[in-house]
């Protein structure tokens, strides 16, 4: 995890039935719960063990610090092995990497700073489209992800120089556009 309020925002929204319990109250129906709640609710199997393997570290924290001890929970029943989970298809090899990089310098630059800020950044194309001048926290050297999928309240992320270039170019495309329009007192949208 990331930091703190990231876990916190995870257990608020999919923790509910664990949230007032102790460690030594949880048992493996609660963890069946969450387990069916998070399918229920159209998540992968990845979020599924992401989201329990964060509880099951906990547990083995706890345990092994020699607290309060937990109850047995039969993790092998509720989480699936790594070897189970779907394989990551995103990635690109470097062929491919490069490919759609020679490709980019045939495009426009306003398609090309889109490509490029969505592998800089890994935001989902969603979240691009909702991006707006203002989620851009120059001063603070970050990024406001607005309506994230994956539900975080205060999505963010830090700044890099490659994502500042990318958003200066972008400015500069936007500034010398003959479509340079203003709504209200906001610019237009990234």
């Amino acid at each position: 995890m990331n930091s703190e309020g990231r876990t916190l925002s995870i257990f608020g929204a999919n923790f509910k039935n664990i949230q007032t319990k102790q460690i030594h109250q949880i048992n493996e129906k609660d963890l069946r719960k969450i387990r069916y709640e998070l399918l229920s609710e159209g998540r992968s199997i990845k979020t599924v063990y992401n989201y329990l393997s964060l509880i099951r570290t906990i547990f083995f924290f706890n345990n092994k610090r020699n607290r309060v001890l937990s109850q047995q929970i039969n993790w092998s029943e509720l989480i699936p092995k790594p070897s189970e989970l779907p394989q990551t298809t995103e990635r690109l090899t470097d062929h491919e990497m490069n490919s759609l990089m020679l490709a980019l310098n045939e495009e426009s630059p306003q398609v090309k700073n889109l490509f490029l800020f969505a592998i800089y950044t890994g935001m989902r194309k969603s979240e691009l489209f909702k991006l707006k001048w203002r989620h851009i926290k120059w001063e603070n050297g970050h990024i406001h992800i607005p309506q994230p999928k994956s539900r975080r309240a205060n999505e963010r992320l830090t700044m890099t120089s490659g994502m500042k270039t990318i958003l200066k170019n972008q400015m500069n495309v936007v500034e010398n556009s003959e479509f340079n329009i203003f709504v209200g007192e906001e610019q237009n949208q990234y």
